[in-house]
């Protein structure tokens, strides 16, 4: 009879115990679809409550996704990196590339200190004007970013008041043979860039005197000697393109021997890159 009632007693309790399990483990295994399922399941305000099974494999789930969108990443960022590199080898490249040509014009005023005196000039009570107007043309070969040089056609005219009726005028040639010191700003080979250049040459400074003979013009060339000359100037190219700028420079050149011309000039221009 004992052995009957304590075999009731064991089947009494393992059904009570199963359907306790059974009880819970639907509620803990049941299917998370919405974020308040999530939030209600997976983010127990009790740290020691059971919390449902489908929470880590979500959990699984989320930090596999996570890595995979931070290698589609890497893969993504890759080639723009690879792109950037490419350009800054090929700047470099251009930056650091061989020899090159470039060449220029400028126009600006001159202003020369000229002894009035001598008998270069015809006339009498003679007053040569100070200010004149000239230009100058140069080409040359650019060896690095950092130095280049150039030969330069360079020249002014200036008027001369006398008591002479008629008009008469003076004009200055000179050619110079440039090297060119250039501190550049940028990383391309036409950047803004300051430049200093002295140079070496000739000039021969010419009066002209213009009168009417038998109702012909008539032009008269009274021509000093060719002096040894020497010349430095600097200035700054500013970059429009990438191979054209605009450039702006200050020059001084003196002539060598007795009542030699000096003069001062202040010019605007263009520089070509080829």
């Amino acid at each position: 009879m004992n052995y009957q009632k304590s075999y009731r007693t064991i089947l009494t309790v393992s059904i009570l115990w199963a359907i306790a399990i059974l009880g819970v483990t639907p509620a803990t295994a049941e299917p998370i679809r919405t974020l308040k399922d999530y939030l209600d399941q997976c983010v127990s305000p009790n740290d020691e409550a059971e919390l449902n099974p489908e929470c880590e494999r979500l959990q699984e789930a989320g930090k596999a996704r996570e890595e995979s969108l931070n290698d589609e990443s890497n893969e993504e960022s890759e080639p723009g990196r690879e792109l950037r590199r490419s350009r800054d080898r090929a700047n470099q490249t251009e930056a650091t590339s061989g020899i090159s040509g470039y060449a220029g014009a400028t126009l600006g005023a001159f202003f020369p200190d000229i002894d009035e005196s001598q008998g270069f000039f015809t006339g009498n009570d003679t007053e040569v004007d100070d200010t004149a107007f000239g230009s100058s043309i140069y080409g040359g070969i650019k060896f690095s970013r950092y130095l280049a040089t150039d030969i330069e056609l360079s020249g002014f005219i200036g008027d001369v008041d006398s008591d002479l009726d008629e008009d008469e005028s003076y004009s200055l040639g000179a050619f110079f043979l440039n090297p060119r010191f250039i501190l550049p700003f940028g990383q391309r080979r036409n950047s803004l860039a300051l430049f200093f250049s002295p140079g070496v040459g000739v000039s021969q400074l010419t009066s002209t005197v213009e009168d009417e003979v038998d109702d012909f013009d008539r032009t008269i060339f009274v021509e000093d000697d060719i002096r040894f000359t020497w010349q430095v100037k600097g200035g700054i190219t500013v970059p429009v393109s990438r191979k054209f700028s605009i450039l702006g420079q200050v020059r001084y050149a003196s002539q060598t021997g007795d009542d030699a011309l000096d003069y001062f000039g202040t010019e605007l221009g263009v520089n070509f890159d080829f």
